[in-house]
């Protein structure tokens, strides 16, 4: 399975909640590994290719700013997304 997953080069998905202006929002797209960066209703997600950097720089944003990061989850790719990628489709229940 790790194989598949390496194979796919996927992004893992952090999400957080957290207050940031506009600036710091771009700041965001600047850190390490990030793309695909959304930021709506204090809800930050974004596609990162280095996780634990993109977490890092994240927090010493976060620090700097003086903006606690409420909560924080990092989604790695996994078997549904090789899946996904493979057939197009969502496995069905």
């Amino acid at each position: 399975p790790e194989a598949l997953i390496a194979r796919l080069e996927a992004a893992s998905t952090l999400t957080t909640s957290l207050d940031l202006t506009s600036e710091q929002v771009d700041a965001v797209r600047q850190l390490p590994g990030a793309s695909a960066v959304n930021y709506e209703d204090e809800r930050l997600t974004l596609q990162t290719t280095r996780p634990i950097d993109t977490l890092v720089a994240l927090q010493q944003l976060a620090i700097g700013a003086g903006q606690p990061i409420r909560d924080i989850n990092i989604r790695q790719p996994n078997l549904e997304d090789v899946f996904i990628s493979l057939t197009g489709h969502a496995i069905r229940d």
